[in-house]
C-alpha cells in the first residue's frame, strides 16, 4: 500500500502521523497514534470521492483526537513543521 500526502503532528508524547493510501473505490486517510516512540492505535477514515475538510487530515486527526482524550487526557495537537 502506497502512502502518500503525509504530515506529522505532535502533543507532549503524543505524536500523530497522517497519511493517505488509495482503495479501489476512492481513498483513506490514515491516522497512526504513537505514544513515546510506539504505535497504540491506527484510526481511518474512508471516502469516496472528495473531502469537504476545512484542512487535510481534519477529520481523522479529531477521530485520533477523541481516542486520546477517552484513553490518555492529553493536549490538543499542533503541526510540526
Amino acid at each position: 500500500m502506497k502512502k502518500y500526502n503525509q504530515e506529522i503532528f505532535n502533543s507532549n508524547d503524543i505524536t500523530y502521523i497522517c497519511y493517505t493510501t488509495d482503495r479501489p473505490s476512492g481513498f483513506t486517510h490514515n491516522c497512526e497514534i504513537m505514544h513515546k516512540g510506539r504505535i497504540i492505535n491506527t484510526v481511518k477514515c474512508y471516502y469516496y470521492n472528495r473531502t469537504w475538510e476545512s484542512y487535510r487530515f481534519e477529520s481523522v486527526l479529531k477521530k485520533a483526537e477523541n481516542f486520546v482524550d477517552n484513553n490518555i487526557k492529553l493536549e490538543k495537537f499542533k503541526k510540526v513543521y
